[in-house]
């Protein structure tokens, strides 16, 4: 028994010392059996003939303890992505590859204006960025090909999903005609 809480005029009675030790006692053997078997310090692996031993207690006889490793390894299923590389044959037959750069176009208004409407077709959009790239290269386009690619983001790193293959072929088209040159 407590003595009275000055301000209180109650009386609490505290945990008897035996039953606060019981307790603590549980809490550590049921840490200390989820640590062995996390571990797995009494189930090695098979390969340590060595330690054969001390091959006791393997998952699941210990169970509701588990060795299961909740963010042991992280697993995440390929990432697919689809690259569109628009190429231009030259008069005189060489390929050019048709880059932001070539253009001389920011990345994203590269793929928003040009590589989309060459998959949409928007023949307006096309020509504009065909007559782009002749003035600033000198070259005349005459047809397009558009190379799509597709790849998958892994583990392993990056590796090609599927052989590239073109997308579309097509006349350059004239500036205000909807079909080719």
């Amino acid at each position: 028994m407590t003595p009275d809480v000055p301000g209180e005029g109650a009386r609490t009675e505290a945990a008897p010392r035996s039953s606060r030790r019981a307790a603590s006692c549980v809490i550590v053997a049921v840490l200390g059996l989820q640590f062995v078997t996390a571990f797995k310090l009494l189930c090695p692996p098979r390969q340590l003939e060595s330690l054969a031993r001390f091959r006791v207690l393997c998952s699941p006889a210990l169970w509701p303890f588990t060795d299961y490793q909740m963010y042991g390894a992280a697993y995440a299923p390929p990432v697919e992505v689809t690259i569109h590389d628009p190429v231009g044959v030259l008069a005189d037959g060489r390929e050019v590859a048709l880059t932001a750069d070539a253009l001389g176009m920011r990345s994203d208004e590269w793929r928003r204006l040009f590589v989309d409407a060459i998959r949409r077709w928007r023949a307006e959009r096309v020509a504009a960025g065909v007559r782009r790239y002749e003035e600033r290269s000198g070259e005349e386009v005459v047809r397009l090909r558009l190379i799509e690619r597709r790849f998958e983001l892994g583990e392993g790193g990056t590796i090609e999903a599927a052989a590239p293959r073109v997308e579309r072929e097509v006349d350059v088209p004239d500036a205000g005609a909807g079909g080719g040159r």
